[in-house]
């Protein structure tokens, strides 16, 4: 027989403030508001009903609360280009979970390239 925890309420809360500072402290670095309605539209970074409730166990709740903060690490890093490897290594597990993320860790590295020139002219 095997026993499985749930996760808790607070880290399914926790979750939904790891995406939500996604929405609104990362994405508007790189998109227009009007394509980060479209993202909330084609629910970017939003598990269906479903893969919410396969995602339940404390262990599933663990694998994507890491995800998201390592994503939110590598993106705000200098360099984040170092960290390729484990930037998709954490899209392809919440991939897993049913959550789709916008970016690729090339595309943050040219748009963050682009606005610095940008700020020097």
């Amino acid at each position: 027989m095997k026993i499985v925890v749930s996760s808790t309420e607070e880290q399914e809360k926790y979750m939904d403030e790891l995406v939500g500072k996604m929405y609104k402290e990362v994405f508007p670095k790189f998109f227009s508001e009007e394509k980060i309605e479209q993202f909330k539209n084609m629910e970017i970074l939003i598990p269906t009903d479903q893969d919410r409730y396969h995602n339940s166990t404390l262990q599933d709740c663990f694998h994507i609360i890491s995800s998201l903060q390592a994503l939110l690490a590598i993106i705000e890093d200098n360099n984040p280009l170092q960290y390729k490897e484990k930037f998709d290594q954490n899209v392809k597990k919440l991939q897993e979970y049913g959550y789709q993320f916008p970016l690729s860790i090339n595309e943050i590295v040219s748009i963050n390239e682009g606005s610095i020139k940008t700020s020097c002219h």
